[in-house]
């Protein structure tokens, strides 16, 4: 989190000094004539233009992590004993490939347009080893005062999604130096985070008590979003500018959650095997929330320009950041807790990293 605010802080101050700078292209020689054939596109003197674009996305999702079993640093590990940490096992959302489309038609330095961007990440972890604690807090009840379920072998998921819809409608400002933009638009947002946590475990002697257990949660958002954002483009020499966008929205929506937890234990004494199942299930809910997001980008392009046809390549940073969007249920231990250091929850969400790609306007 702390990382993703220095991040926005760098970025927002680079678009202000870029002086709001675009989703379109100026030409270096001020040459206001479209459809000459030493002209760049002009979004003000052309009658009825388009322009295509799509974006790789190589993303991070948010900046926190799952960690779903800790070895415990002394054996053994017994009910009651104060336990000393050791090895966590934890997974931290890597870079994930996704991407983003759009369309606009503009005229009269006006545009309306619509755009798609899909993300999808899954990673994994595994932790092998004697006394791994598996829970933080033991909400079964089924092992009494057991504080936690120690295990040989832990493992967890996580699994993110992130897509939307934008539809904008703005003007631009077109100069010799570049271009500025502003519009508003609207916005379908759907995110779903989903984790599961699985271990196994064997323990004693005479009477062998073989442990499995299984927990999933599932936090899902969707709802729609209106904003108001400004951005353009800035020549620095030749062909190449600088691009900057800001983006301010307020998010309205259903947040959903659901999480379950099982233990299956199979104890065997002298050749007989009772088995036990227990499952905890905290239940669904299912409330209306409002919620902010940002989203801005900052960046390099460079331009082509054939007769009408102008092809833009553009590479840069960008971040998509939800302020307390999610509320992941409690009871199912997203992380161990040491003190008050460790973040537990994945209410806020963010996306960043970078983004590459070409925009075509003819």
């Amino acid at each position: 989190m702390k990382k993703l605010n220095v991040r926005a802080a760098l970025a927002a101050a680079t678009l202000l000094l870029l002086g709001a700078s675009p989703q379109v292209s100026a030409d270096n020689c001020c040459n206001t004539t479209c459809c000459d054939n030493s002209s760049c596109w002009n979004p003000c003197d052309c009658c009825g233009d388009f322009e295509i674009g799509a974006h790789a996305l190589l993303f991070q999702p948010s900046s926190c992590r799952y960690d779903f079993a800790e070895r415990a640093g002394a054996a053994p590990l017994t009910p009651g004993t104060a336990v000393s940490h050791g090895t966590i096992g934890t997974i931290d959302p890597g870079l994930h490939w996704g991407f983003r489309v759009w369309g606009d038609y503009i005229q009269d330095c006006m545009f309306v347009g619509v755009g798609y961007q899909w993300l999808e990440a899954k990673n994994s972890g595994r932790l092998a080893g004697d006394d791994l604690i598996t829970l933080r807090d033991n909400p079964v009840g089924a092992v009494g005062a057991v504080s936690v379920l120690p295990a040989d072998s832990a493992s967890g998921r996580l699994f993110w999604r992130y897509q939307n819809v934008d539809v904008r409608i703005g003007g631009i400002k077109s100069s010799c130096n570049g271009e500025m933009y502003g519009f508003i638009n609207a916005r379908w947002i759907d995110l779903e985070h989903k984790r599961r946590l699985s271990s196994f475990g064997t323990t004693g002697t005479a009477t062998v008590v073989e442990t499995t257990q299984t927990g999933n949660d599932k936090a899902q958002f969707q709802g729609g979003a209106l904003g108001l954002g400004f951005g353009g483009r800035r020549n620095l020499m030749c062909n190449f500018g600088v691009i900057g966008e800001l983006n301010l929205l307020g998010v309205i929506g259903k947040r959903q959650t659901s999480a379950d937890f099982t233990v299956d234990s199979k104890s065997t004494t002298a050749g007989v095997t009772t088995v036990t199942h227990v499952a905890y299930v905290p239940g669904y809910k299912s409330v209306t929330s409002v919620t902010p997001e940002i989203d801005f980008r900052v960046g390099l392009d460079y331009t082509w320009c054939c007769d009408c046809w102008t092809i833009i390549g553009e590479i840069g940073y960008e971040m998509d950041y939800f302020w307390d969007v999610f509320e992941v249920a409690s009871e199912l231990n997203p992380g161990l807790i040491r003190g008050n250091s460790w973040k537990t929850t994945c209410d806020d969400v963010g996306f960043s990293g970078l983004f590459f790609g070409l925009r075509a306007l003819f």
